[in-house]
C-alpha cells in the first residue's frame, strides 16, 4: 500500500485517449507488478479502480505523488484548489493492489461505455448459458 499527499491532472495527452489510468513514480509501478497492473485507489469518500503507468522521466514526481485524468479526481474528491510550484494539488488517498474481482468490478464501474457495455452483455450472457445448460441436465435427468 502506498499512500498518496499529491495529485494532479495527467501530463501526457495520450493518457486522455486509452484506458483510465493513473501514473505514479517508476518504482511504485514495479512494486505493484509493472505496467498496467490494476489497483484500488481510495480516499475517504470513494474508491476507483486504475491501471498504473510510470511517470517515466518526469522532474520532481516523487513516490507519493500520481497522475489521474479530472474524472476521476472528481469522482474521488480530489479537486483541489491550491497548486504548488510542480502542478500538484495536495490530497490524501491510498493504493493498493486489485484482487481478481476488483478488476472485474473496474470494468463493470468503468465510467466509458465503450469499456463497460461489452463486459456487461458478455458476462449477462455467460450466466444465462449457464443457466440454460442447468437446465438442460435438469430436463435429461427427469
Amino acid at each position: 500500500m502506498v499512500s498518496i499527499d499529491k495529485v494532479r491532472e495527467l501530463s501526457r495527452g495520450c493518457d486522455h485517449s486509452g484506458f483510465s489510468v493513473v501514473r505514479l513514480c517508476n518504482q511504485s509501478v514495479r512494486e505493484f507488478g509493472g505496467r498496467n497492473a490494476w489497483v484500488c485507489i481510495e480516499t475517504e469518500t470513494n474508491r476507483v479502480f486504475r491501471q498504473i503507468r510510470g511517470a517515466g522521466a518526469v522532474a520532481n514526481f516523487g513516490r507519493s505523488a500520481m497522475e489521474l485524468d479530472y474524472d476521476t479526481r472528481a469522482e474521488l474528491g480530489l479537486l483541489g484548489e491550491v497548486r504548488d510550484a510542480d502542478g500538484f494539488y495536495l490530497c490524501s488517498a491510498t493504493i493498493r493492489s486489485a484482487n481478481w474481482f476488483e478488476k472485474l468490478l473496474g470494468h463493470w464501474e468503468h465510467p466509458n461505455p465503450m469499456y463497460r457495455v461489452p463486459l456487461q452483455i458478455s458476462l449477462v450472457s455467460l450466466g444465462c448459458g449457464l443457466i440454460g445448460m442447468i437446465l438442460g441436465f435438469v430436463s435429461l435427468v427427469d
